[in-house]
Formats: C-alpha cells, sequence, structure tokens
C-alpha cells in the first residue's frame, strides 16, 4: 500500500515537472517585472513614530503601486533595513515634482 502511494506521489510530481517545463520562458519572464530605476527628484524624509516604507510610499504616492515605490526606496537607500526603521532616520524618497513634496511635509 505504502509503495504505491509513493509511484502516485512521484507520478504526480514528475507529471508536474513536465507542464512547469513546457511552459513558454517569456511567460514566467513577465510575471517577475523589474521596476525601472529612479532617475527623478528625491526628497529627505524623517522618519516617525510608526512609519513603515510601505506608509512612506503610499504618502508620496497614493496613485502608484505602493509595491514600486518601495523599492525605489530600498535601492535609493541600501544601507537601511526596512524593518528596522528608526524615529529620526533619514531616509531619501522618490518624488514626482519638487512642489509635491513641498506639499506633503
Amino acid at each position: 500500500m505504502t509503495r504505491v502511494v509513493a509511484v502516485g506521489t512521484a507520478a504526480a510530481i514528475l507529471g508536474g515537472l513536465a507542464i512547469a517545463a513546457s511552459l513558454p520562458w517569456a511567460a514566467l519572464v513577465e510575471r517577475v517585472r523589474v521596476p525601472e530605476p529612479w532617475e527623478g527628484p528625491t526628497v529627505r524624509v524623517v522618519v516617525e513614530p510608526g512609519d513603515t516604507l510601505w506608509q512612506i510610499a503610499r504618502r508620496y504616492h497614493p496613485h502608484r503601486d505602493p509595491r514600486q515605490v518601495v523599492d525605489w526606496i530600498r535601492s535609493l537607500n541600501p544601507g537601511v533595513d526596512p524593518g528596522r526603521l528608526q524615529i529620526g532616520q533619514v531616509v531619501v524618497v522618490p518624488v514626482e515634482m519638487v512642489e509635491i513634496a513641498e506639499e506633503v511635509r
């Protein structure tokens, strides 16, 4: 009984691998989108109590996908650990226009 289950499980795994191998690579590449690097203006933001990169991203880019903005913030701040933001820490944040940055402050 155990041997039949093991053979059935192995067949299912091999069948799954065969299906995965037959997928076109283009379909997989489309699912992994690497954001373009930010080359626009930036502002320096002081982290306040309760701030996360996600919240900062939504504050400065409310109409964009926050995941993309967080990626930009992380690329502009390579030494910043997103899980260990400290109150008073300065984080460089991308902005669309300097005027918008002044309004958000």
